[in-house]
């Protein structure tokens, strides 16, 4: 009648329901008198929409999962014959092939996100060790009183190093550095970093 049928949410509870019959039986339903073919489906007078003479129900099938049901009305008996059935067939296998690839990107995008939102923190958590690893290198200061004229290249790899480089001052007059080389990179050499300095200041 040119006009829109609101949407109509139908709990798989109703057993009445032509839309349930489909999707828990997985089979098309072809009906143009549902007087007479109703009851081949459902034990009711439940009729689909008002008015309805002619009805066709289409499963959405993807890997043997119904994922919806396409269905087409109308206020006409015998308004459908199989070609139009087969017309609906058609739609619906891509229809679901298109529903299914929409709620795989829904999906990879909520894993992208659970993976941005953990990477970000592992990336926070290890910028802060770059504020423990610098806090243990030596500061200008430090090195000034000993050498005129200096400059310090360091460049880490990632955030954190497993190179780093040591001063100690022995006396007002002797001093000794160190341009240390660990094993790894990243954290594991930061771990080794941290060790190595610990270590070196024991020694001296």
């Amino acid at each position: 009648k040119g006009e829109r049928l609101p949407s109509r949410l139908i709990s798989m509870d109703t057993k009445d329901s032509l839309m349930v019959w489909c999707v828990e039986n997985k089979k098309e339903i072809f009906m143009n008198d549902p007087a007479n073919e109703l009851i081949k489906y459902v034990n009711s007078e439940y009729v689909p929409g008002e008015d309805t003479e002619s009805a066709l129900f289409v499963p959405l099938i993807v890997e043997e999962k119904v994922v919806g049901v396409i269905t087409a009305q109308s206020y006409a008996k015998n308004a459908y014959t199989r070609y139009n059935l087969e017309i609906l067939r058609s739609f619906a296998s891509y229809a679901a092939v298109a529903l299914n690839n929409a709620e795989a990107y829904k999906n990879l995008n909520s894993a992208n996100n659970i993976i941005e939102a953990k990477s970000k923190n592992i990336t926070d958590s290890i910028k802060y060790a770059l504020n423990i690893q610098r806090a243990m290198l030596p500061v200008d200061e430090e090195i000034k009183g000993f050498f005129n004229d200096f400059f310090v290249l360091y460049k880490p790899k990632d955030i954190v190093s497993g190179d780093f480089y040591w001063f100690k001052e022995l006396n007002k007059e002797e001093c000794m550095v160190a341009a240390v080389d660990c094993t790894g990179h990243g954290v594991p050499g930061a771990f080794m970093s941290m060790i190595g300095n610990d270590l070196l200041n024991q020694i001296v």
